[in-house]
């Protein structure tokens, strides 16, 4: 994947940590780089979008924090979204995990991720009166 210069310099600083998060690269080139591993819960067709924020992160924060936004990035680009099928397994798991989870009240972008939601409010919504 082609990619700025800046966002290059950003991966060959943090390699190890990269590594560490399941995201893994060889230069290719001045201005590529070829991935060789991301994480295994990343969906294909995010990974091109993961990867270039990923580097964003850490290319525009510098220090202490940068491999936290780093992996928040990634983290979002993993998670289920609107719009992704899901068994109920596959559901029943991710609500367990929601439960178990620290700090599950929100995603890493600070989002929440459960609403409380009244029974009049929910009957409104849907036109019914029970």
């Amino acid at each position: 994947m082609d990619v700025e210069p800046a966002l290059i310099a950003a991966a060959t600083d943090h390699r190890a940590e990269l590594a560490n998060l399941g995201l893994e690269y060889e230069e290719f080139g001045p201005r590529s780089l070829r991935i060789t591993a991301v994480p295994t819960e990343l969906p294909s067709g995010r990974a091109t979008a993961a990867i270039q924020e990923t580097l964003a992160a850490l290319a525009e924060n510098r220090g202490d924090g940068a491999i936290e936004k780093a992996a928040a990035a990634l983290a979002c680009h993993s998670a289920v979204r609107f719009g992704d099928t899901l068994d109920v397994a596959e559901q029943r798991r991710l609500l367990a995990d929601l439960e178990a989870a620290e700090e599950s009240i929100t995603c890493p972008h600070g989002r929440p991720t459960r609403l409380l939601v009244e029974w009049q409010e929910l009957t409104r919504h849907f036109r019914r009166n029970y």
